[in-house]
């Protein structure tokens, strides 16, 4: 995407901005991961926070994302970044950002290619998502 996106600019990727490793659910869906590793469901509906089998919990993914607001964004103030990451990911940008529970970040609807903004104020990213975006991604809320 970012390819498409940004011709003939200079592209950088960085591990820290991965999608969650789904370990050995990788490519299952909800009946076949409920079949194989009904743990995790389980661990779900109690409002948990489950690794997935050799794979990455939320928490995991939401350590990485702190990791790069602070190493990178943070470190270089004055720059513009254009960030292309995955759905995981941003919700754990989003629930942190509005102090969402993890219980609760399934439920933030994030749409591919949703053009998402967020500006550094105070060594913090701030949410500049405009009132119809935010309707839109929390609408599974109200």
């Amino acid at each position: 995407t970012a390819k498409i996106v940004c011709k003939n600019k200079k592209i950088s990727t960085n591990n820290y901005l991965m999608e969650i490793d789904y370990g050995n659910a990788e490519g299952l869906n909800l009946t076949e991961l409920n079949q194989k590793y009904p743990e995790i469901l389980k661990s779900w509906k109690k409002g948990m926070d489950p690794n997935f089998p050799k794979g990455e919990s939320l928490k995991n993914v939401s350590d990485r994302l702190n990791n790069f607001i602070k190493n990178k964004l943070i470190s270089k103030k004055n720059l513009n970044y254009l960030i292309f990451t995955h759905n995981v990911l941003l919700r754990c940008l989003i629930g942190n950002i509005y102090k969402i529970s993890k219980k609760e970040w399934f439920k933030i609807d994030i749409k591919y290619f949703d053009l998402l903004e967020f500006r550094l104020e105070n060594n913090r990213l701030i949410s500049n998502i405009d009132r119809g975006k935010y309707l839109s991604i929390f609408k599974n809320f109200y």
